[in-house]
């Protein structure tokens, strides 16, 4: 600020707070400049200061913070996610092995001789992270599974991570949800002597199958090449007395139970299979059974003892020892109640399907072949007391019984023998009145193939065995003529299911199951 003042004044004041004047007087006036102090930082601005700078530190400290945490948790979640998506794989390797592995409830994963399996409810992986994989059964041939992977963050928070996936039973879908007929051969007058008798029984040993056939002109035992699958080949028949009700093989001789009163049971050679030969009978007497005329109804055997079982007269259960094929000897015999319509051994016992009305299941205990005696018995009286035992088949701890069809009671039966002395019903199956003539199983893919009459629609059927508590029937089809006797070939593939049928034109029939 500048203040013209008169020249002979010496000193001017400016009146001015804060300001300090410097006199400048020459000769035609006086000014004096008036200027403000040079100013310093007050404490307010330094507070200030050092206020906005730490806040600046502490967002980027922040930011680091966050973008640190933020890795960490990034490569943690990468982490639960890769340990996750190996619990579903873990999954798939054991369905791959076994479904039945696919343990409903929660797992652990565990690792033995490099194969994944399920051990204990979870599973911990470098120390962090738990992983449980979760099994649903929505039905028998599918289940839901949920891998989930759980660990503890820096801020002791907790973190989990979720993977789902649905797994099904590769080898019973392929094996029973869609079967059809594959191939058929028709035994007429020229091939066989007979055009009209039916096909009542059959019996695999890779790669032959055996056909029995009701006795009428012609041949009722034939050998069949099926090494080429859908292709049947007739390499061989015999002529025999009687009915092949039943029939079993083991190695070059095929045993027979037999409808012949002088020959109940037969011994085929089948060493030539383009020149099968009657190699011994056995004849049942009054003597030896207690009756000369009852028809044999069924047969099975292990190592060099054949079993079979006669209708209701006299003896019923028969034991022979084979070690020589040529010269079947009379071991022990039974005395049960009923007809045993249909027998399997296995291990140490025999079980027979029965037309008893208290005994449909009946457990004979064989360890004594010079003494049998019968072990347990179990009484079907679901629905119906009156309806016979027809057809059975053993796998591991659980038997499969069919019944003659009758309405508002079921047909099939899953029964528990883990203690033959006191078998235990596990589930039943109603068929619609439908009567199982005979029943197979594949051990690998928990399916039991039956084929049934009354009526003789959808005659054959896949049935999941899987749940032994509720067996699930998946598939079926209508085959030409009444199915008599049904037989499962070593392996799950095509054209692999044989059937001994009533059919005119079809006498054997082979599903793809």
């Amino acid at each position: 600020m500048k203040i013209k003042v008169r020249k002979q004044e010496s000193i001017v004041c400016c009146q001015m707070s804060n300001v300090k004047c410097r006199l400048v007087v020459n000769c035609q006036s006086s000014i004096v400049n008036c200027r403000a102090p040079r100013a310093g930082f007050s404490l307010i601005e330094i507070l200030l200061g050092v206020g906005i700078l730490s806040l600046i530190i502490t967002v980027i400290a922040g930011a680091l913070s966050f973008v640190q945490q933020s890795l960490f948790l990034i490569g943690e979640r990468s982490r639960a996610i890769d340990i996750a998506e190996e619990g579903l794989e873990a999954s798939r390797n054991i369905r791959d092995e076994a479904f039945a592995s696919l343990l409903v409830g929660t797992n652990g994963v565990s690792t033995t001789s490099s194969r994944y399996g399920f051990s204990g409810a979870f599973d911990v992986i470098d120390g962090i992270f738990t992983r449980t994989v979760n099994v649903a059964q929505p039905d028998n041939v599918r289940r839901k599974l949920t891998s989930t992977v759980t660990w503890t963050l820096r801020d002791s928070q907790t973190a989990s991570v979720q993977l789902m996936t649905e797994l099904a039973d590769w080898t019973r879908k392929s094996a029973g949800g869609a079967p059809s007929l594959c191939a058929s051969y028709d035994l007429t007058t020229v091939n066989s002597g007979s055009n009209t008798a039916d096909g009542i029984s059959v019996a695999f040993n890779s790669p032959y199958l055996y056909l029995g056939r009701q006795n009428n002109p012609g041949a009722n035992f034939f050998i069949f090449d099926v090494s080429t699958f859908g292709s049947p080949v007739l390499k061989g028949s015999l002529a025999l007395n009687g009915d092949p009700n039943s029939m079993v093989v083991s190695g070059n001789y095929v045993y027979i139970a037999s409808t012949a009163n002088a020959q109940e049971l037969q011994v085929v050679d089948v060493s030539n299979a383009a020149a099968p030969a009657l190699a011994a009978s056995f004849d049942l007497t009054a003597a030896n059974s207690g009756s000369a005329n009852a028809d044999a109804l069924s047969i099975t055997m292990t190592g060099a003892k054949v079993y079979l079982g006669r209708t209701n007269a006299g003896k019923e259960f028969y034991v022979f020892n084979v070690s020589v094929p040529t010269a079947p000897a009379l071991f022990g015999t039974l005395d049960l109640n009923g007809s045993p319509n249909d027998m399997i051994v296995s291990g140490s016992y025999v079980y027979i399907a029965s037309d008893d009305n208290v005994s449909e299941l009946q457990i004979v205990d064989i360890s004594n072949s010079l003494l049998p005696t019968l072990a347990g018995t179990l009484d079907l009286d679901s629905g119906d007391p009156q309806a016979d035992g027809k057809s059975i088949a053993v796998n591991g701890a659980e038997a499969y019984l069919g019944r003659k069809g009758s309405p508002g009671a079921p047909e099939f039966y899953v029964i528990n023998v883990t203690t033959p002395a006191a078998p235990v019903l596990d589930g039943t199956l109603d068929l619609g009145s439908l009567t199982v003539n005979s029943i197979d199983v594949s051990t690998t893919a928990s399916l039991a193939f039956i084929v049934n009459t009354a009526p003789s629609t959808n005659d054959y059927k896949a049935i999941d065995v899987s749940a032994p508590t509720t067996p699930n029937q998946i598939s079926n089809i209508d085959l030409p003529g009444v199915p008599y006797d049904v037989t499962f070939g070593s392996a799950l593939s095509t054209c692999n299911v044989f059937i001994a049928s009533g059919a005119d034109s079809a006498e054997l029939e082979i599903i793809s199951p």
